[in-house]
């Protein structure tokens, strides 16, 4: 998986893999923008409820019933976990830049690349990196969004 910011590519991070330092970087730099600042907390939560999205339109898909893939997500999650990963993949690469400048790009900048050795999961999409809440870009530019 690459996260591709503005055509440059990154390896992804999310937030159980990144550095400790740019997770506390992450909470206080984020408290202008989100009450409290964006923690671990909020940012599992967020995951959470995009797995348990994920997991309700998989079971009516398997039962045959029509399936909204955005039901029960919240659009302002995926750009918040959206921004998390572009602000994580960039100073996982090094680039000396808060928050809020890494996060200065277009959702139509951002896109998630699968590669050939990617992991699929039991629907045959590839593992993510943000959760698919409508808003948030796909995780892949090949398969429909996906919280890993």
């Amino acid at each position: 998986m690459k996260i591709v910011i503005d055509g440059r590519e990154y390896d992804p991070v999310r937030p159980e893999t990144a550095e400790l330092l740019h997770l506390m970087e992450l909470k206080q730099q984020s408290k202008s923008i989100v009450s409290g600042g964006i923690g671990l907390k909020m940012l599992q939560d967020i995951q959470r409820r995009a797995d348990a999205a994920k997991a309700k339109a998989k079971a009516a898909r398997k039962a045959g019933e029509p399936v909204d893939d955005d039901e029960g997500q919240d659009p302002d999650e995926g750009i918040i976990f959206t921004a998390v990963a572009v602000f994580l993949s960039r100073r996982a690469a090094g680039e000396k830049i808060t928050f809020g400048e890494a996060c200065r790009v277009k959702l139509q900048g951002i896109d998630f690349l699968r590669e050939d050795d990617d992991p699929a999961d039991d629907d045959g999409a590839g593992e993510g990196v943000v959760p698919g809440p409508s808003g948030a870009p796909s995780t892949t530019s090949e398969s429909p969004s996906h919280a890993g």
